[in-house]
């Protein structure tokens, strides 16, 4: 009983830790979008899109390159997952 109870403790407590470093991550992606001096050229957007799909969700096609929109241009949008 007492070690189901521990590993239940253990699981809530990683799931805890987890959500904490998304929600870090997402707080992060936040400030980059609206921050207008931010070099949006090194983000792995590929990398993001294949990520995003793998996890199910959906990724807007592309209305304007980013090469070609500037650095202060989002390339892609992202549908809520959830």
């Amino acid at each position: 009983m007492q070690a189901n109870k521990a590993e239940m403790e253990t699981t809530d407590e990683t799931k805890v830790c987890a959500t904490r470093a998304i929600l870090q991550v997402k707080i992060k992606m936040a400030q980059e979008v609206v921050d207008l001096d931010f070099d949006r050229s090194a983000w792995d957007v590929g990398s993001w899109k294949q990520t995003l799909l793998q996890l199910g969700g959906e990724v807007e096609p592309e209305s304007v390159k980013a090469a070609e929109a500037g650095s202060s241009v989002r390339p892609y949008n992202i549908t809520a997952m959830c």
